[in-house]
């Protein structure tokens, strides 16, 4: 399996405390985005392909679901679950059950303790797209359990270095691109021109290459964010919505020279 290892899933795998309570919220979302839209459980799930990622730790299930037979097996099981809970009284019910189910797996993975391992910037590393003319860049917490946002400086300057590394390699490099629910968050825009605050547009799927939404119900300290979850049993939205910007690459380094100046 190591060869088609969900890397970014694999992170997040050892949270022994966000782990079990982001499946039950998942599953929970899953059974009300059904009930809410008249539909089946089956016909949702899709919508949360960071439950299929955290089970299986295999990149597989974001695009070719169909050579993971162990995966729809543990599907099928959980949307019967679900469409067996006929009222919001049996939802906690249904999902302890479905955590039961996958807690033998999970709980394999869990480490005391455990705080996300240093990115090769820090915070941040990069992907690229577009033949090589735009530069995705990522993030993670490697100040756990303290929050990245408690030295800002220090954050735009890992940034800065990583798009200067990618600059360096990729000389064609136009166009710099994020996609987080950070960006509805204004500590996090702060690193950002004015030109990519501009283009932020929401993104209607948790696909793509991180936790999407589901991100945020992380603490900085590696816990769960009760709040949050809370906001979603309550509306059935997520508190912060899944955006993409982008930007001219000028325009970040310009920005994040000017930061950390």
């Amino acid at each position: 399996m190591k060869t088609f290892e969900d890397k970014v899933a694999a992170m997040y795998a050892p949270l022994g405390e966000y782990v079990p309570k982001v499946i039950r919220l998942m599953l929970f979302h899953i059974w009300d985005l059904a009930k809410r839209s008249g539909t089946s459980a089956g016909e949702q799930f899709d919508h949360v392909t960071w439950l299929a990622r955290l089970v299986t730790l295999d990149r597989r299930v974001t695009s070719k679901i169909s050579a993971l037979p162990e995966w729809i097996k543990v599907r099928t099981k959980l949307v019967r679950l679900m469409d067996e809970c006929n009222n919001e009284c049996n939802t906690s019910a249904m999902e302890q059950s479905g955590l039961e189910m996958l807690l033998p797996l999970l709980k394999t993975r869990f480490q005391p303790n455990y705080v996300f391992p240093e990115q090769p910037f820090h915070h941040v590393w990069y992907t690229m797209h577009e033949e090589n003319e735009l530069v995705a860049v990522h993030f993670i917490n490697a100040d756990m359990p303290k929050s990245p946002f408690e030295d800002m400086e220090k954050f735009a300057g890992y940034l800065l270095i990583a798009i200067e590394n990618a600059c360096s390699k990729f000389p064609a490099i136009q166009q710099v691109e994020c996609g987080t629910w950070m960006n509805d968050v204004a500590h996090f825009l702060r690193l950002w021109p004015e030109s990519y605050q501009n283009s932020r547009y929401d993104r209607e799927d948790t696909g793509g290459f991180g936790p999407g939404w589901w991100g945020q119900y992380l603490t900085a300290a590696g816990g769960f964010n009760e709040k949050t979850a809370a906001f979603l049993r309550t509306t059935g939205k997520h508190l912060h919505p899944l955006s993409i910007g982008r930007c001219p690459i000028e325009d970040i380094l310009a920005h994040l020279k000017y930061l950390t100046d």
